[in-house]
């Protein structure tokens, strides 16, 4: 069984995102932060939210950037 990941540290990199309305990159989210987390961790993190639905993910490698989902829907309104 996966080990569950606790949601007041997947609430940390929601709120990081959704103070970026333009998105954020995964290493501005990692150095924002503050603390060590590993790549990786950081990593699989991102991509179990933008799974659930939580984040948006736009672009590949380092030039992906995260949205919240309401962020993105007004900005293909623009």
């Amino acid at each position: 069984m996966a080990k569950l990941i606790p949601e007041p540290e997947l609430a940390v990199i929601e709120a990081l995102v959704s103070a970026h309305p333009g998105g954020i990159a995964m290493r501005d989210i990692q150095d924002a932060i503050g603390r060590e987390i590993p790549y990786r961790t950081l990593q699989y993190r991102l991509k179990h939210l933008v799974d659930a639905g939580r984040l948006i993910r736009e672009g590949d490698r380092r030039w992906a950037r995260y949205w919240l989902p309401a962020a993105s829907e007004s900005q293909a309104k623009v």
